[in-house]
């Protein structure tokens, strides 16, 4: 149970935040990304403990709740033709049409598993997307995350936000 719940995490850690750098998409500078996450495969929480979770305004495992975080895209980034780099996870099959993008991905180490992506640039200063991930088994559990992502520009000053 708590291999799952840390695998679980390890996803979330390894998809939730699409960074916007890429193929000259997107501008260079600080951008403000929302990221929710649906997790499936979890043991389900009886409805009376979940209700008295959400009473204490505590979050329900699985429970899709948006994330947003700051990041900074240098300027090598921005200009960059593949997604971004993720720890153990390889990309592939990406294809561009217009201001969109598809691929898959694989990721191995601490999460095993493969996924499908798409993002779409409505702007140099806006993109959203999804993915989609299912883990190998952990103790004979599958794992899955369906995420949506957003991002929007700021500046071009960074702050004190690190790339």
């Amino acid at each position: 149970m708590k291999n799952i719940k840390g695998a679980c995490w390890t996803t979330l850690a390894v998809l939730g935040s699409m960074s916007p750098a890429w193929a000259g998409h997107a501008l260079p500078g600080l951008w403000s990304t929302t990221t929710t996450v649906e997790v499936g495969g979890t043991p389900q929480m009886p409805a009376d403990q979940a209700a008295q979770m959400g009473g204490m305004s505590l979050d329900t495992p699985g429970k899709a709740k948006p994330v947003t975080a700051k990041v900074c895209i240098s300027p090598a980034d921005a200009a960059a033709d593949t997604p971004p780099k993720r720890p153990g996870c390889t990309y592939q099959n990406i294809r561009w049409v217009g201001a969109g993008a598809t691929g898959e991905f694989v990721c191995k180490g601490l999460m095993n598993g493969s996924g499908k992506f798409s993002v779409t640039y409505s702007s140099n200063k806006h993109y959203e997307g999804t993915s989609n991930f299912t883990s190998a088994p952990v103790q004979g559990k599958v794992t899955t995350a369906a995420t949506k992502f957003s991002g929007d520009w700021q500046s071009a000053d960074c702050g004190q936000v690190k790339p």
